[in-house]
């Protein structure tokens, strides 16, 4: 795996059993994944399928892994024209303050915004940039100011 389309995988949660004197019958595992490209989530949810059923396999399960995909959000990819514009205001506002950041692999919904659908409106996508606004005591670091990442691939 690149680190240009790297993957971040937390285990979040994993809950078994209800009394320590007592083997569980089964357990959940719940997992966040972090992504910048769709080829890549595609990648790794394969991945994690493809572990667990042979986990099963190996452990001589009864029952195949029920795998489940919740809160799915789409990868948010900044727009280089709306970008530009922001930066351009923030630039004449704060001058050298303005810094372009690394792409951050947080888990977000914002993408979400700019899409159409059954739950938002018809249409083409809104093009859009995230950006982050960053306030230091100057006294104690060096200013972060504004930044915003640039397109993903």
């Amino acid at each position: 795996m690149p680190p240009s389309d790297a993957a971040v995988l937390s285990v979040t949660m994993f809950q078994a059993g209800t009394k320590a004197n007592i083997i569980p019958t089964q357990a959940t595992l719940t997992m966040n994944i972090r992504v910048r490209s769709d080829a890549r989530k595609q990648q790794v949810l394969e991945a994690i399928r493809r572990i667990a059923e042979a986990e099963c396999a190996a452990a001589g399960c009864v029952q195949s892994p029920a795998i489940e995909t919740f809160s799915d959000f789409p990868v948010t990819v900044n727009d280089d024209d709306v970008v530009e514009r922001v930066r351009r205001v923030h630039t004449a506002l704060k001058g050298d303050q303005v810094v372009d950041t690394d792409t951050l692999m947080g888990s977000e919904d914002f993408s979400e915004f700019g899409l159409p659908g059954p739950d938002s409106y018809d249409g083409p996508p809104i093009p859009y940039a995230y950006w982050f606004v960053g306030i230091t005591d100057p006294e104690r670091t060096v200013p972060l100011g504004c930044g915003c990442s640039r397109r993903r691939p």
